[in-house]
């Protein structure tokens, strides 16, 4: 499938049934957890290749994606300019450093809305990392970015079932018969 998510990234997954339901979970807060991918791939992966239903994939995968609102908020500053003086990974600092700021240019008027509406679009590039990284950019304190890019991850794992999960589990199952709990 083309688009948003190349689900060629998720062929590690198609034996992964008979793993014990614990370890589905954590397989799907550890997706949540990933910058870039997050809820997004957290949906597609439990529910069209963990068997697991919508409603404990979304919980666990949302839980993986605010769990990493706070090494970003907190330390995503730092962790930035740090890679910017090293040699091997440079280039990469300079590219995020500049890339934050751009998107940050759109979201200072007001913050917590601009955050949450820019994570909540679940975009490439508008994640909760990016968000968590804009939020530090801007010196946003924890306790109040914690709740915008959350209520974000909230609205933006409702849109990824409805827009990515939901059509690839009826592309592979070819059916609507789709499982809330397993």
């Amino acid at each position: 499938m083309k688009g948003f998510i190349d689900l060629e990234q998720l062929t590690f997954l198609e034996n992964c049934e008979q793993l014990p339901l614990v370890i589905k979970y954590l397989i799907v807060l550890a997706i949540g957890f990933l910058p870039v991918f997050e809820i997004r791939l957290a949906m597609v992966a439990g529910t069209c290749y963990l068997g697991l239903g919508i409603v404990e994939t979304f919980a666990f995968g949302l839980i993986g994606n605010i769990l990493l609102i706070f090494p970003i908020v907190i330390l995503g500053r730092k962790l930035i300019e740090w890679l910017e003086t090293t040699k091997i990974l440079g280039w990469f600092g300079r590219w995020m450093s500049s890339r934050t700021k751009k998107k940050m240019n759109r979201i200072t008027t007001l913050t917590s809305i601009g955050l949450f509406f820019f994570v909540a679009i679940p975009l490439p590039g508008t994640g909760v990392f990016t968000g968590g990284l804009i939020a530090s950019f801007m010196d946003v304190h924890l306790k109040k970015a914690l709740p915008s890019l959350a209520a974000g991850a909230l609205a933006a794992g409702i849109l990824s079932t409805v827009i990515y999960a939901l059509p690839v589990y009826a592309g592979l199952y070819g059916n609507m018969s789709i499982p809330w709990f397993r």
